[in-house]
C-alpha cells in the first residue's frame, strides 16, 4: 500500500509528538524497530535537522516495505489516525469464500462447513481476526478437511501456504520440538535459518527464532499457517512447543501482521489478551438436516425448476432419498464414516444430476 500525502502527514506527526531529538528517534528505531537491526544515521545524515531526519525514516520504510512495521510501533502511544492508518495497511485485498467452495474440496463435495467459512471470511477480511482454532472435542470428525478449505483460499488469493502435520515429525525416540516448528515454516517459505538458529536445544530458541522472523519476511506477501494433529494420539505435544504458538500469536499482534494462523484440534486456551484476534470453528456433526439442504442446493444448481406445488413435493422427496442413502453407507468406524460420507455424497450428487432416482 503507497502512502497517500495525509498519511505522510499522520506519520510525522505521530514522530514528532513522540521523538523530540534525533537520539530520541535512534531509540526508536533501535528499540521500537530492533528487528530491522537499523540506526538513524544509516538513513539520515547527521547534517540534516531532525524534521528532514522524520521525512526520510519515513521515505526509507516506504522504500524498503517495512511501513507497516513503523506503523505498528508507533501505534501503542498514537491516536486514532494512527490506528486506522495501520488497519487500512492490513486489510487485504481478497476474494470472498463462496458457498460453492465449501461443497466442493478437491472435487468432492461436502457438507456443513458454515462456522469455518465464517472463520475464514474473517481472517480473509478483519484485520483484528488473524487466529481461527478448529476444535470440536471430538476425533474423526472433519478437523483436517480443514486444511484443504485453507489451501483452497491462499490459492484463490495468492497467498502463500505452509502446512504442517505434527504426525509427521512424531517419533518415540525425539520429542516434538519449537525448532520442528520453526524449521518447517522456513522451508514452506523458503527461508534459510541463520546459523544463530542452527542448534535446536540451544536457550531461548523460541524467543531468538520470532525475534528474527519478521525482519526474514517480505512485509507485502501474506501468508497462512496451519498446524494440525494437536490432538492426534500418537502426537505428544509438549508443553514448550504450546508455549512456542503462543509466542507466535503474541508476535502477529505486533509485527507479524501478514501471517493467518489456523489450529486443528488445538485444546489449549490461549492468554485472554490474544483472544480478539480468535476465530471458533466447533466442527459440527453433519446432521440429517444438513444433507437434505445440501442436495436441494445441488438440485436447484443442476436440474429444471419446479413447476409446480406437487412437483417440488415430489423434489424434496426426492432429494431426502439421497440424503437417507448417505446416511445408510456410513456404517463402521467413526474414523471411517467421514470417507464413506463423502463417497456416497458423490455418488448421489452424479445420481441427482442425472435425474436418476
Amino acid at each position: 500500500m503507497a502512502l497517500t500525502p495525509e498519511d505522510r502527514t499522520i506519520l510525522i506527526r505521530a514522530l514528532k509528538r513522540r521523538y523530540r531529538s534525533r537520539d530520541d528517534l535512534d531509540r526508536f528505531l533501535q528499540e521500537g524497530l530492533e528487528q530491522l537491526d537499523l540506526s538513524l544515521a544509516e538513513i539520515s545524515s547527521e547534517e540534516n535537522d531532525l524534521e528532514e531526519a522524520r521525512r526520510e525514516l519515513i521515505d526509507e520504510a516506504e522504500s524498503e516495505g517495512w511501513t507497516p512495521q513503523l506503523v505498528a510501533a508507533l501505534r501503542a502511544d498514537s491516536g486514532p489516525d494512527v490506528r486506522n492508518l495501520l488497519d487500512r495497511m492490513q486489510s487485504p485485498s481478497v476474494t470472498e469464500p463462496e458457498n460453492d467452495d465449501f461443497w466442493y474440496v478437491d472435487g468432492a463435495p461436502f457438507v456443513n462447513r458454515t462456522d469455518l467459512r465464517k472463520g475464514l471470511t474473517a481472517l480473509l477480511t478483519d484485520p483484528g481476526k488473524r487466529i481461527l482454532i478448529v476444535n470440536s472435542g471430538r476425533r474423526h470428525c472433519g478437523h483436517s478437511h480443514a486444511r484443504e478449505h485453507v489451501h483452497q483460499h491462499a490459492q484463490r488469493n495468492d497467498f502463500g501456504y505452509v502446512d504442517i502435520q505434527l504426525s509427521e515429525y512424531a517419533s518415540p525416540d525425539l520429542p516434538l520440538r519449537p525448532y520442528d516448528l520453526g524449521l518447517a515454516i522456513c522451508h514452506r517459505m523458503g527461508l534459510d535459518l541463520p546459523k544463530k538458529l542452527i542448534e535446536p536445544e540451544a536457550q531461548r530458541w523460541s524467543v531468538n527464532f520470532l525475534h528474527w522472523l519478521p525482519s526474514a519476511l517480505n512485509p507485502k506477501r501474506r501468508w497462512w499457517i496451519v498446524i494440525d494433529d494437536f490432538g492426534h494420539e500418537e502426537v505428544d505435544v509438549p508443553d514448550h512447543v504450546y508455549d512456542f504458538v503462543e509466542q507466535l500469536c503474541k508476535k502477529m499482534a505486533t509485527t507479524l501482521h501478514g501471517l493467518r494462523l489456523v489450529l486443528i484440534s488445538y485444546a489449549k486456551e490461549l492468554p485472554p489478551p490474544l483472544k480478539y484476534m480468535v476465530e471458533n470453528d466447533h466442527v459440527p456433526a453433519i446432521s440429517d438436516s444438513d444433507l437434505l439442504d445440501y442436495f436441494l442446493s445441488v438440485y436447484r444448481e443442476h436440474r429444471p425448476p419446479p413447476a409446480s406445488e406437487q412437483e417440488e413435493r415430489e423434489v424434496e422427496q426426492q432429494v431426502r432419498k439421497h440424503a437417507q442413502a448417505v446416511r445408510a453407507r456410513m456404517r463402521g468406524p467413526a474414523k471411517e464414516e467421514l470417507q464413506q460420507m463423502r463417497d456416497a455424497v458423490i455418488d448421489e450428487c452424479e445420481l441427482l444430476r442425472k435425474g436418476r432416482k
